[in-house]
């Protein structure tokens, strides 16, 4: 990546794409198992890779408040990983400290910083759903002039796990 003359990255004020939302593959395993009246489903979903796009994940870098931050020190000048462009035409390796503010901050969430900084893949896994079911018995439904009649409790999107996702909540 590109660094200016104050150290910090080099933006662009060209609309371009910065990631790519389409997941390599994914896939469910849905189950269902049956005994006597009683039956119980569940659904997983997976997701591998994709990326998105989190303004929120950062915000919380930009202003040193995410878990992955903890172990950091701030007191540390830091050196963005990048090149500077010489009079010349040539690069040569960024070499100009930066603060932490003007590292995080500055290059984060404001004053134009580069949006594919938010930028986090998108690889997940989803307990999609749970169900539990009862058929009533055939005795009492037949009496209703009905075939069949099943009592149901389903619970959708249980749980969800990011799994390369930054550790801005502790998550």
């Amino acid at each position: 990546m590109e660094i200016n003359s104050a150290g910090s990255y080099q933006t662009s004020s060209d609309i371009g794409i910065i990631a790519n939302p389409n997941p390599k593959w994914y896939g469910s395993a849905l189950t269902s198992l049956s005994w006597k009246a009683i039956t119980f489903g569940m659904q997983w979903d997976y997701v591998s890779g994709g990326q998105i796009y989190s303004y929120t994940a950062a915000t919380m870098i930009g202003r040193g408040v995410a878990k992955d931050l903890e172990s950091f020190d701030p007191t540390l000048p830091l050196i963005l990983p990048g090149v500077i462009k010489q009079a010349d035409g040539s690069y040569k390796p960024n070499t100009i400290p930066l603060t932490t503010a003007g590292v995080f901050f500055g290059n984060t969430i404001i004053g134009g910083a580069p949006n594919d900084r938010g930028v986090y893949d998108a690889t997940r896994i989803r307990f999609r759903e749970v169900s539990l079911s009862y058929s009533l018995p055939k005795t009492l439904v037949s009496k209703l002039k009905l075939r069949s009649v099943n009592i149901s409790a389903v619970g959708n999107n249980i749980w969800f796990k990011a799994i390369k996702r930054t550790k801005i909540f502790g998550c």
